[in-house]
């Protein structure tokens, strides 16, 4: 397994250039963020060589969703633009979703479009992005979100759907993000979704429900999910993406704790 932290949240007592060093001296090799348009690319890229850090992903989507199918070109256009910037970190990853995330929230087209027919545009658009890709060598990594509060109108919550959408598609460059915090949020069984599709899945967010903190502030049980996924075999990115509970050495403590139990 490779352990990654999202530097997003964390370490909210530094500047965001600062949070690279931040997370090398905790002990970590991989980092992950959000959006990359409004941050400074070149000063990330010199942060990461000045700490021997690696990108493990980002956000590679923006304002066009995959659910609208009138705004494909669009969305594969700022895709191209995603995966420079990946190549320019030289990072292997982006990260995308069923729906555009902005300040107020996702957009919705459940009123626009039947279910039925959100999942032909997603696949649609999927297939149009698969060969850019693949030529690229880049891996796009869907991830399945929640569906409450702001992100009412996110239309992918569910790892089954999302898998069965990922394998018609049928590239070895798009594949599947669980994150446990919104899978557990959305429907749990969590062990049998991510080992039932280790073949399109070796990403992982984590974060405790129903809060998003750490692990051991909530109700799922962590120590028993990444032992299993590493008896099967996985060895993919386990990154925490957390809201922080308590001062950073409380999280990165937790983190450790979790870490050696499973190591």
């Amino acid at each position: 397994m490779k352990y990654c932290l999202n530097i997003e949240e964390l370490f909210p007592e530094l500047d965001f250039y600062d949070r690279f060093k931040a997370a090398k001296e905790a002990g970590y090799d991989y980092v992950e963020f959000w959006g990359w348009q409004e941050k400074d690319v070149k000063r990330i890229k010199e942060e990461c060589q000045k700490h021997d850090l690696k990108i493990s992903g980002f956000k590679g989507d923006l304002d066009w969703s995959l659910c609208d199918n009138t705004v494909s070109g669009d969305f594969i256009d700022w895709m191209k633009k995603s995966i420079e910037t990946a190549k320019f970190f030289n990072c292997d990853s982006i990260i995308v979703h069923s729906n555009s995330i902005g300040e107020d929230g996702s957009s919705n087209f459940n009123q626009v479009y039947s279910p039925q027919r959100q999942i032909a545009n997603i696949t649609s658009t999927l297939v149009k992005a698969a060969p850019i890709l693949e030529k690229k060598g880049i891996t796009m990594w869907l991830e399945p979100l929640n569906n409450l509060g702001d992100l009412a109108g996110m239309f992918l919550v569910d790892a089954g759907v999302t898998a069965d959408i990922i394998r018609a598609v049928g590239s070895p460059n798009i594949k599947m993000l669980c994150d446990l915090f919104h899978m557990q949020i959305m429907h749990g069984d969590l062990a049998n979704h991510m080992l039932h599709n280790l073949d399109i899945m070796n990403y992982i967010h984590i974060a405790d429900a129903p809060d998003r903190g750490q692990p051991g502030t909530g109700e799922i049980n962590y120590q028993f999910l990444l032992t299993s996924l590493k008896k099967n075999g996985f060895d993919g990115i386990v990154c925490f993406e957390i809201t922080p509970q308590g001062n950073t050495q409380e999280v990165l403590t937790a983190f450790d704790k979790l870490r050696a139990k499973v190591e």
